[in-house]
């Protein structure tokens, strides 16, 4: 009896472990370039374009920590305000330090588009231009709109948007979004390692 109690408690704790480890994000929409087959870039800047200067550039330490690896490089380690102008000087600047891919972090309203389909091409404005004065900023949910370029011709080779639980915590819904995105990023082959 005592072994079958034990074996119970075990189970019921790895249970618990599982289940506050795994990630409530979903990947709810994306959209993959015609002819894009997997990810085969060398280095690759992460960009989050939500919150102030210092918010940013700890999100953007949280995806490159959280994605592991030599390839993902913190923008604000490598860009200057003065790059920062226009998207055209942004990618230059890249460009300029051997850059060949680039990784655009957002949160989106969830009304500001229609997750039930992709539209190759459509643009968005940046919540903090959209939001009404006085608007609550999210229902029970946060969108995270994650755009990945190829630099050298500009072109969008990946767009998806990721269904995070509504938190005050944005380096857990930055981590939580990495490992979604991560994990359909392996499931589709689009990275292998």
């Amino acid at each position: 009896m005592k072994y079958v109690r034990w074996v119970v408690c075990c189970a019921a704790l790895a249970l618990t472990l599982v289940s506050c480890s795994t990630s409530n994000a979903n990947l709810v929409d994306a959209y993959r370039a015609p002819g894009t087959v997997s990810f085969a870039f060398n280095r690759v800047a992460v960009i989050v374009l939500n919150g102030s200067h210092d918010l940013r550039s700890s999100l953007e330490d949280e995806v490159v920590k959280t994605a592991g690896g030599t390839r993902l490089v913190a923008s604000h380690t490598v860009l200057t305000e003065a790059d920062a102008r226009s998207a055209e000087a942004v990618r230059q600047a890249l460009l300029d330090k051997k850059f060949d891919g680039a990784v655009t972090m957002r949160i989106i309203r969830p009304d500001e588009i229609d997750p039930s389909r992709s539209s190759q091409g459509e643009s968005f404005i940046t919540y903090a231009e959209s939001a009404d004065p006085g608007q609550p900023a999210f229902g029970g949910k946060v969108l995270i709109e994650t755009t990945i370029y190829r630099l050298e011709d500009s072109k969008l080779v990946w767009r998806g948007i990721v269904e995070n639980p509504k938190t005050s915590d944005a380096h857990a819904t930055i981590r939580d979004t990495v490992h979604a995105l991560a994990g359909h990023f392996r499931d589709t082959g689009l990275i292998h390692d």
